[in-house]
């Protein structure tokens, strides 16, 4: 704090006799006896002023050097904005003020939820081409939805921070049937089910993450005994392929904004753009049996298959033991060339074993 305020000049008197050197040393004089006092009382000036800067800012540095602020007449004070009810889908009332379309009064709502036409062949026909499943499996889908704690925050009476209702549950899972089997937008979506896209995405997320464990649990189930192997099997046999259990084949799906140092790998013989690919399995009904975690589109079937667990374990004699007397799969019969040639149908073994070899 050693900062000394400027101290201002002195002035000299002049007179015609020339006087001004006597002056100057009086005032010399003076000035040299008040020094010390001075001096201290500009010092404790300075830190008090250099204080007082530091904690009232900007604003006492410009009075302190003699810069007044003008005020600015331009400068409006600050008002509390008041927003109106906010919405997705509007439509002007009588007054012509904008009015707010709820979800409970979209079209959807009342089509497929509050409404249904539950009697009429059409709309049960029309339902299943558009959302891909029948309305009664809707109608269960929606009761495991309303049963998972993945979807806890669009239950029925949840409200959000400012206390608004949840989006229904039911359009909810319309909206990502939708998207699934045709390919709709979000803000398709949000038109027809006067919900916001935000809402619906953060919803499909959820959605997707609950198939992936949940779902994928409980329908993807691959055979690993005899009984279930014989389940699949029937439209092969009656096709004259006796044993077969299900079809196996490289499925590849588009991904997009891959890393362009990942984008070699990503790109494969099928498709023009990065994709990904899964080893599926499915029976004749087109039931998924098996899938395995996907994989950059370059690699080839007899890759792939390497990392199917349910292929290798059914190679390895882990998987159907107990159809098999005993591990014959490295043998070259047409069940255990599949792991190495990728032929695309699985073979069951079934054939009666006659002295020690396999009758065709």
């Amino acid at each position: 704090m050693g900062n000394k305020l400027p101290t201002p000049p002195l002035h000299s008197t002049h007179d015609e006799n020339g006087e001004e050197a006597a002056s100057n040393s009086s005032v010399s004089t003076d000035s040299e006896d008040s020094s010390t006092d001075s001096s201290d009382e500009v010092d404790l000036e300075a830190e008090g002023e250099e204080a007082s800067l530091l904690t009232n800012g900007p604003a006492y540095y410009n009075m302190f050097l003699g810069l007044e602020e003008e005020e600015d007449e331009c400068v409006k004070p600050n008002v509390k904005k008041r927003r109106g009810a906010k919405g997705v889908v509007y439509y002007s009332g009588e007054q012509g003020q904008p009015v707010v379309v709820p979800p409970t009064r979209s079209v959807w709502y009342g089509m497929y939820v509050e409404h249904p036409q539950l009697d009429s062949p059409r709309f049960h026909k029309r339902f299943r081409r558009r959302f891909r499943i029948p309305y009664q499996a809707y109608k269960d889908h929606l009761e495991e939805l309303k049963e998972s704690p993945h979807f806890e925050r669009w239950k029925e009476g949840k409200t959000d921070c400012v206390g608004r209702p949840a989006a229904p549950l039911a359009l909810l899972l319309l909206t990502a049937l939708r998207y699934l089997g045709r390919g709709w937008t979000f803000d398709d979506l949000s038109e027809a089910t006067a919900i916001s896209e935000e809402v619906i995405r953060v919803f499909f997320h959820r959605y997707i993450e609950f198939g992936s464990t949940t779902l994928f649990q409980k329908y993807v189930l691959a055979p690993t005994t005899l009984e279930h192997g014989n389940q699949q099997g029937n439209e092969y046999t009656m096709a004259g392929l006796a044993g077969a259990v299900g079809s196996l084949d490289a499925t590849h799906v588009l991904c997009h904004k891959v890393k362009h140092k990942l984008r070699q790998s990503h790109l494969g013989f099928k498709l023009n753009g990065t994709a990904r690919t899964y080893n599926l399995v499915c029976n004749h009904i087109r039931r998924i049996l098996s899938t395995m975690t996907d994989n950059p589109a370059r690699w080839n079937d007899k890759t792939i298959i390497k990392f199917d667990s349910f292929v290798m374990e059914l190679y390895n004699g882990d998987n159907l033991a107990d159809v098999l007397p005993f591990k014959a799969l490295r043998t070259p019969t047409r069940f255990g060339r599949h792991a190495v040639h990728c032929i695309i149908c699985f073979w069951r073994l079934m054939d009666w074993m006659r002295n020690g070899k396999m009758v065709p």
